[in-house]
């Protein structure tokens, strides 16, 4: 194990052991010591590592007995072990880059979960941004947003519904910046057709659509950071 910041990838080893559930809930880990020797590095190391897991709520030490996990659920793990999503400075297209990876698979499995009051908050939502749009106000960014996360709710899936959840204010961030950049105008007909192929329950039809409206507004980025650049 490198030398250089030996606690972070220590870090790293127990988060891996608790989410694996190597290390469950009430458990008691592996001491310090033998946790250095383990991984070859210094006992202050881990010493720092555990201190930050204790800091974070996963972990409790009890004096004279040793060190124990937490019953913490996952959402919490999540929560705490991934502050820095919140902090770093990531840009549009980095943001939207996520978006064109997760979010077509997504709409496959919101439909293979088909439910009718999902469908009408996302006809709800375009109709929002429909009447929003010409005044390019912040409701068109919040409806555009509300759109995207339901259908990520929709997929039934707890991990990604947690993971969406936790990084909401950087895409908040985002969808106001991309609607102040390249405008709402072109987003509502694209919503529209994604949930016409939601309501025919065509899981790869809507994904395309999903994906394609997501690299249009990439390109329409990229363009226009171009031409300012």
């Amino acid at each position: 194990m490198s030398k250089l910041n030996t606690s972070d990838q220590v870090l790293g080893v127990i988060r891996e052991k608790i989410i694996s559930k190597e290390w469950q809930a009430g458990m008691k880990i592996t001491g310090e010591v033998q946790l250095a020797q383990e991984l070859g590095v210094s006992r202050a190391s881990v010493r720092g590592a555990m201190e930050q897991m204790v800091a974070m709520g996963l972990l409790t030490r009890r004096r004279g007995d040793g060190t124990y996990v937490n019953d913490v659920s996952t959402g919490t793990l999540f929560q705490d072990l991934f502050p820095d999503m919140m902090l770093s400075g990531y840009s549009a297209l980095e943001i939207i880059d996520f978006r064109e990876i997760i979010e077509p698979e997504c709409v496959k499995r919101f439909i293979r979960n088909y439910d009718e009051e999902q469908v009408q908050k996302l006809i709800t939502c375009c109709d929002i941004m429909e009447v929003s749009a010409e005044r390019n106000s912040t409701k068109f960014a919040d409806a555009d947003l509300d759109f995207h996360l339901i259908i990520v709710e929709g997929c039934k899936n707890p991990v990604m519904i947690k993971v969406m959840s936790i990084v909401r204010e950087i895409l908040e961030y985002y969808q106001y910046s991309a609607n102040e950049l390249i405008g709402p105008q072109t987003g509502v007909k694209e919503h529209r057709r994604i949930i016409e192929a939601i309501s025919e329950k065509d899981e790869e039809l809507a994904a395309l659509l999903m994906r394609r409206h997501i690299q249009r507004s990439k390109r329409d980025i990229k363009e226009l950071l171009t031409s300012k650049g």
